[in-house]
């Protein structure tokens, strides 16, 4: 990782094979990308890595007349606050994985017949972000859509329950499988947070 976009720059990190890095811009011709491994920001070669999607739709972070005057700006998060997003989430999630887990044995157990109090959980709130914390933990690129998507399966199967009664079978099947499906998402953003402290530890 350089600190510019040509080889004797200066080194501003190593970035160990197979990893998924967020491009943040790249040189005019994307012979280098602009880039975020785990808060160190910094550039590397287009031929060492292998490109999803269309890097040259990144904006164009660098070029060639600014050589003369160009400075290292890039910021260094530091662990401690990369680790705090990594807690605030899985505060966040741990709720939502139980309560989704709840709805998919209560369906479940309506599903056979037995009768229950309606007594609704509340709708789940949409976990609170912003770019700047994006910035200091580009996991959270790939971990939000996921648990987004999660929070509106899991809302799904809340709504069936706002109305108290008799269920027909296929609302219960509805709410089931939504909740199953919630239960997934949000089971798999826990796992990917252990993953993610492992990594920034």
């Amino acid at each position: 990782l350089r600190a510019a976009p040509f080889i004797d720059a200066d080194e501003v990190g190593l970035v160990p094979h197979s990893v998924t890095l967020p491009i943040i811009g790249r040189n005019p011709d994307a012979s280098w990308l602009y880039v975020n491994y785990i808060g160190y920001i910094g550039w590397i070669s287009g031929s060492q890595v292998r490109p999803f999607g269309d890097v040259m739709s990144a904006p164009v972070a660098y070029q060639p007349e600014e050589l003369a005057s160009l400075v290292y700006i890039g910021e260094v998060i530091p662990p401690e606050v990369q680790l705090a997003h990594v807690y605030q989430m899985r505060d966040h999630v741990a709720p939502l994985a139980q309560m989704s887990d709840d709805l998919a044995r209560y369906w479940d157990i309506l599903l056979l017949g037995e009768i229950f109090p309606c007594e609704p959980p509340p709708f789940a709130i949409e976990f609170p972000r912003s770019e700047r914390d994006v910035m200091e933990l580009p996991e959270l690129g790939f971990l939000l859509p996921q648990l987004d998507r999660g929070t509106d399966l899991l809302n799904e199967s809340v709504a069936a329950l706002q109305e108290c009664g008799a269920f027909e079978e296929d609302v219960i099947i509805d709410a089931r499988n939504a909740a199953i499906n919630a239960n997934i998402l949000l089971r798999s953003v826990n796992t990917n947070l252990n993953n993610v402290e492992a990594i920034i530890r």
